[in-house]
């Protein structure tokens, strides 16, 4: 399809964003999980606080809970939370004990930012940091526009963290004012979408990533292609995956070398497919921490925002989107992009590379 753009990783999706931002005429709405106060939050701020002086109606979503995430890694700052309740020191304190101790006794960066009060000021923004839970990140412009995909509001979004792992992720965009209000009447719908599936508690309960996921992998017939950024080994995921393999599906699964959490969790469940297909599934080991969230087959592309964890599945609102794994130039690009990261990678040839520590993935599956 014409109207489907591919964004790959945030210095192609940042810019197009900006883009959109500046060309807008009416309305943009954005949906955001993290929002860090760093160069590109910033950036974002300054481009939609211009649209809303030249009449611009904005309505900002941003989750509550990504609190917790900005203040225990990175800068440690959060562009829209200068206020951090006892219970969230507690979650970050913890996040920090368990992946990035040396940031344990930081001072947060709590000092109110100029923007951020700009924007809770300005008449023509509707700003709504309450909802909890929201891990979805999508934009949408003028009713015609949708960017939607697994890209926060970071720096690191746009190049490498403070480890010095280059991050990789995908959005899309997508023009056509009825494209729109399909994604839209979808959101607002009890019935499933099944090219826009989704989770959401409010305003009706529709949790549908899982099943959507579990489809996907019963249908495979010849390949199956999983990259996660966080993966639990769901009892449910890995028959879906263990049946697979015992059709004949070519099994092929991408994690980070070194996630930035649940990275213990994420080389268990690797080690358990590379187990139960004989050793024949291939296990990538990318050197990128690649946030995404993606399930291929020789049908159909998978991805957005979703982990395959408990939380994603059962807790959190989370967005994807479903395409043709056919011949457009979409899809290509899909699948060459994902070709280029394989090559990046280590392909795991003996079980004893799988190395992680067990308790510590027993913790992080009790709280993924």
């Amino acid at each position: 399809m014409d109207n489907i753009q591919l964004l790959v990783d945030g210095k192609e999706a940042f810019p197009m964003i900006l883009e959109c931002i500046q060309k807008a005429k009416e309305s943009i709405y954005i949906n955001m999980f993290l929002w860090r106060c760093d160069k590109i939050g910033n950036e974002l701020a300054k481009a939609l606080l211009e649209a809303a002086d030249r009449g611009v109606q904005i309505t900002i979503s941003k989750d509550q809970y990504g609190i917790v995430l900005e203040y225990s890694e990175e800068d440690q700052s959060s562009f829209f939370h200068d206020t951090i309740s006892l219970l969230d020191r507690v979650s970050i304190a913890f996040l920090c004990v368990f992946y990035n101790n040396d940031l344990l006794f930081n001072k947060l960066l709590t000092t109110r930012n100029e923007l951020a009060h700009e924007i809770y000021q300005h008449p023509n923004i509707t700003l709504d940091i309450r909802r909890k839970y929201d891990h979805s990140k999508f934009y949408i412009f003028d009713h015609k526009t949708l960017i939607l995909g697994g890209i926060n509001v970071e720096d690191k979004e746009n190049g490498a963290d403070r480890q010095g792992r280059v991050y990789q992720d995908y959005m899309v965009k997508i023009d056509g004012e009825e494209c729109v209000r399909e994604f839209l009447r979808s959101r607002d719908a009890r019935n499933s979408n099944t090219s826009m599936p989704s989770n959401q508690k409010e305003p009706f309960h529709k949790f549908e990533i899982e099943q959507s996921y579990l489809d996907m992998i019963r249908e495979s017939r010849e390949y199956l292609f999983i990259q996660m950024a966080y993966f639990s080994p769901l009892p449910i995921v890995m028959k879906a995956i263990e049946e697979a393999y015992q059709r004949g599906v070519e099994i092929t699964v991408m994690i980070p070398n070194s996630a930035n959490f649940t990275d213990d969790l994420n080389k268990k469940t690797v080690k358990e497919i590379y187990k139960m297909t004989h050793g024949e599934a291939k296990i990538y080991l990318t050197p990128k921490m690649a946030h995404t969230k993606l399930v291929m087959n020789e049908n159909r592309i998978h991805f957005g925002s979703s982990n395959i964890n408990k939380k994603a599945f059962y807790i959190l609102d989370e967005q994807n989107m479903i395409f043709k794994n056919d011949d457009s130039a979409f899809a290509k690009r899909f699948r060459r992009s994902v070709e280029e990261n394989m090559q990046e990678a280590v392909l795991i040839r003996d079980i004893r590379e799988l190395k992680y520590n067990k308790w510590k993935a027993i913790l992080e599956s009790i709280l993924m």
